[in-house]
């Protein structure tokens, strides 16, 4: 596995948006975060492709949440949720229909980083990063990745995002994706979803 994403970077990918690498991560069979490959030999990167490339459309939105149908409870105490998909269907993953949900996130930085939040939403939803309101959106149209985009700077270490959402026209879902200050879909280098 480290060997894929070793060649992803030199082809010009982000590893983090090569799905299968992702996937691989997850299962714990290996590791795509470059900074943590030893590579023996002529360092590689003399020879990387020139430019960013888009790995086949991939986004590397978040799947690992924190679901509740009690926004305003602590979220240490809501439950785990893991989404196979890009989103997240709020009263399928909460345990039925409520008034309001909420959804945490966890997001590690190897450094102050600066990018883009992505969004995707049915309902309306109040957005905390650390605490403190980020942004604020209600989705009544088609529910797409990138449907809401906010400028975003994570501080290093770890990161919490809130997602507070209260259903439209009986549809709660949420996606949730970080990309880089290109803001062209690429994930944000430094940062991972934990």
């Amino acid at each position: 596995m480290a060997t894929d994403a070793v060649v992803a970077k030199l082809l010009g990918f982000n590893p983090a948006d090569v799905g299968y690498l992702r996937m691989g991560a997850a299962r714990n069979l290996g590791t795509f975060d470059y900074n943590r490959i030893e590579v023996a030999g002529d360092d590689p990167s003399a020879t990387r492709a020139s430019g960013p490339r888009r790995a086949s459309g991939t986004p590397s939105a978040n799947r690992a949440w924190r679901v509740t149908r009690e926004p305003d409870s602590n979220p240490g105490g809501w439950t785990a949720h893991t989404s196979f998909g890009d989103f997240l269907d709020l009263p399928k993953a909460a345990g039925g229909p409520a008034q309001a949900y909420a959804a945490s996130a966890r997001v590690r930085a190897d450094g102050n980083r600066k990018g883009f939040l992505w969004m995707g939403l049915s309902g309306k939803a109040t957005v905390l990063l650390n605490g403190q309101k980020f942004m604020e959106e209600e989705g009544l149209t088609r529910f797409r990745v990138g449907q809401y985009q906010q400028p975003i700077e994570l501080r290093p270490g770890e990161n919490q995002l809130v997602f507070r959402v209260q259903p439209a026209n009986d549809r709660a879902q949420l996606a949730a994706l970080l990309v880089g200050s290109a803001n062209d879909g690429d994930s944000l280098d430094g940062a991972a979803w934990l």
